[in-house]
């Protein structure tokens, strides 16, 4: 299991996320948030995660790592937390010069460990909000995501021609014409990489995903509900059937 789940499960907050991410998606209104920052188990899942950060051992302005904060009760500390976010005002960040590799230096700020700490029990909160709302295929700096998962078993040739195709059609369906929105954008190959397709600029096409469905379908449900769905013209049937071809399908008749 993933580390940040386990963390999640251990401290009872996975059902808080989950909920605060379903009401959002839902535009249903939140709890109080506030309360939720302020818990219990909000707390300590922040500190948890603090500490597991290979961070914990760099200290801020007031000299502070997690070193310091061990030792304490645990009411106490809750308390502590919970009294300080009544009047909150976060302390100076300590500035660091970070050596880079080319010979020149990297600015870097080093909130205290206190800081830090209230920042990830907000983030906590905050995130599953904007994940309800985020791009589908958005990636970098999100929970549970990565690089890696982002065009998974993809050629450096393919990502980068996928990129100057999109640039080319200046973001339009090559079959609709229409503008497309960023969540309906697919990169497909016009002669499929299993009937010896590449991933050269030549061979990539910028398309709805509906319409990749509808190029590659073969029941006549499927088929069918594309067409009502996007009214298609003969024309825009046409096209499809150029692709369809290519991919050895039957031609749609309309």
């Amino acid at each position: 299991m993933n580390t940040t789940i386990r963390y999640w499960e251990y401290y009872d907050m996975k059902e808080t996320f989950d909920n605060l991410y379903e009401s959002n998606q839902n535009n249903e209104i939140s709890p109080n948030l506030y309360d939720l920052i302020i818990s219990e188990k909000n707390i300590l899942l922040a500190y948890r995660t603090i500490k597991s950060n290979k961070g914990s051992q760099t200290a801020g302005v007031d000299s502070f790592t997690i070193d310091n904060y061990k030792p304490m009760d645990k009411v106490a500390f809750i308390t502590l937390v919970q009294n300080s976010l009544m009047n909150y005002n976060p302390k100076a960040v300590k500035r660091v010069l970070i050596p880079k590799p080319n010979g020149d230096k990297r600015l870097l700020g080093i909130p205290t460990m206190f800081d830090r700490l209230i920042q990830q029990m907000i983030k906590q909160i905050i995130e599953p909000i904007c994940e309800a709302k985020f791009y589908e295929h958005s990636y970098g700096f999100r929970p549970l995501r990565g690089t890696r998962h982002a065009i998974p078993n993809r050629s450096l040739e393919y990502c980068d021609n996928r990129i100057s195709r999109y640039s080319m059609v200046k973001g339009k369906c090559e079959i609709l014409k229409g503008f497309l929105m960023a969540s309906s954008v697919h990169c497909d190959h016009f002669i499929p990489k299993k009937q010896g397709g590449t991933d050269k600029y030549a061979n990539l096409r910028i398309i709805h995903k509906d319409i990749h469905r509808l190029i590659h379908a073969e029941t006549t449900q499927t088929i069918d509900y594309y067409l009502n769905k996007y009214a298609l013209t003969s024309e825009q049937v046409n096209r499809v059937n150029h692709y369809r071809r290519a991919c050895n399908l039957k031609e749609i008749i309309q």
